[in-house]
């Protein structure tokens, strides 16, 4: 049996190997594979179980839409095989191979208004909290495009840096009346004369083999500077395993986290934890820190998750195949019927989604409101991007919608388009 470790291949393999479902079958991970100990990302406990697998996974960073419909069925793919830490509560990919992982160029395009809501108020909240204006710097890890730091940057009329390997120049206008400059490089110890007030990361470490080595580094470049206040916020894995939200299950991301794991990876690597709570109608954990001199301990209720993630964990796969079933069961009801079936927004939860469901997704339909994503087609099905008016007088069918937060959103943008198909958001 092949696997990783801290992200990298285990030694003596060439290339991972795709697994299968009888690997994916076993409840507890053997002490060793590939003659190594297997490692927690987060905290390096041995003390982990499987509890989930998947195979053939799209494996992408960054755009799921390719030219071509071969293109698209024919995009890199690596196995899921999703570990509790039974010490932290951090949640690993046992699988995740960085080499699988195509890079496709990257443009965070706001067209969902509630997001840009989320963004805006989080943009306001940080600015008032932390005093951010003229003569401020802030710095984002894992700045993608760079949208939402210079969104910040405009708001607050402070200096911005944004660090990310896989940026893109000119994709976002800069502001005129403030600088923003982007660094195109991974964040480590190279970046310690980047100096910065305020620091923020939104999901950028969940991809990140070794985070712990990431959150030391991050700690060790900002030395003695313990006024900067930090901002982290991650995909809260809790709401995925109580919901059995496969769709928000990707092969990119190698680590997930809880609030309670979140705060203890920076607890051990000398922040203290200001603020733990959750955002986007639960979706979020946001993390507020500053650094500390020493490894902090736990004071915060909400910390204590460990042994709710343990049960979480042990229903999963089961809670999974009902929410499959479910999908699929409203799906044959509406093909019956001769009725359509769409799906809403054309991104990585879109394509995890036709990814679960299979055979059932081949009867099934796109649609993005993103010009720029009309025409192309969705990595692992193959499925083209339709435009939301090619529902337009639609009457009788589904609309699945992956992002619940985004009903009225959508249902407002059906109306407008004349389709009264109806909206089921997942």
């Amino acid at each position: 049996m092949s696997g990783v470790l801290n992200g990298q291949p285990a030694a003596g393999d060439a290339a991972a190997r795709n697994g299968t479902r009888a690997e994916f079958a076993l409840r507890e991970m053997p002490a060793l594979l590939a003659g190594r100990e297997i490692a927690c990302q987060a905290c390096g406990s041995a003390d982990l179980t499987s509890f989930f697998g998947d195979n053939g996974v799209p494996a992408i960073r960054g755009d799921f839409l390719f030219a071509t419909c071969e293109d698209a069925l024919e995009c890199p793919r690596g196995d899921l095989e999703l570990a509790l830490c039974r010490s932290c509560g951090t949640v690993s990919n046992l699988r995740f191979d960085e080499r699988r992982i195509l890079q496709q160029p990257f443009g965070e395009r706001m067209h969902s208004q509630r997001l840009v809501r989320f963004m805006i108020d989080t943009c306001d909240d940080q600015i008032t909290k932390y005093g951010l204006g003229t003569g401020s710097t802030v710095l984002e890890i894992g700045c993608g495009s760079g949208e939402f730091l210079t969104l910040l940057c405009e708001r607050a009329g402070c200096d911005g840096i944004g660090v990310d390997p896989a940026h893109a120049n000119g994709n976002v206008p800069l502001p005129s009346s403030n600088a923003v400059r982007f660094v195109q490089d991974a964040y480590g110890p190279a970046c310690s004369h980047l100096r910065a007030d305020y620091v923020y990361s939104r999901r950028a470490i969940e991809e990140l083999a070794g985070v712990s080595g990431f959150a030391r580094e991050l700690r060790e470049t900002l030395g003695e500077r313990r006024h900067v206040h930090l901002l982290f916020q991650l995909r809260d894995v809790e709401s995925v395993l109580e919901h059995g939200a496969f769709w928000d299950l990707s092969f990119q991301q190698c680590t997930y986290f809880t609030r309670g794991s979140a705060a203890a990876l920076l607890r051990r690597n000398r922040f203290h934890v200001v603020e733990l709570y959750r955002a986007y109608g639960g979706q979020f954990v946001m993390i507020e820190a500053r650094p500390a001199r020493e490894p902090t301990l736990a004071r915060l209720s909400q910390e204590d998750d460990l042994q709710r993630m343990t049960a979480l964990a042990s229903d999963f796969a089961a809670r999974v195949r009902t929410r499959t079933r479910q999908i699929e069961q409203l799906m044959e009801g509406a093909c019956a019927e001769g009725a359509d079936l769409c799906i809403w927004g054309a991104g990585p939860k879109c394509a995890a989604l036709l990814h679960g469901l299979r055979a059932a997704a081949k009867r099934i339909s796109v649609v993005d409101v993103d010009p720029a994503r009309q025409g192309r087609f969705l990595a692992g099905s193959g499925i083209e991007v339709a435009a939301p008016e090619t529902l337009a007088r639609k009457r009788r069918g589904i609309v699945l919608l992956p992002n619940a937060i985004c009903m009225e959103e959508v249902q407002g943008q059906l109306a407008r388009v004349g389709c009264t198909m109806r909206l089921v958001p997942l």
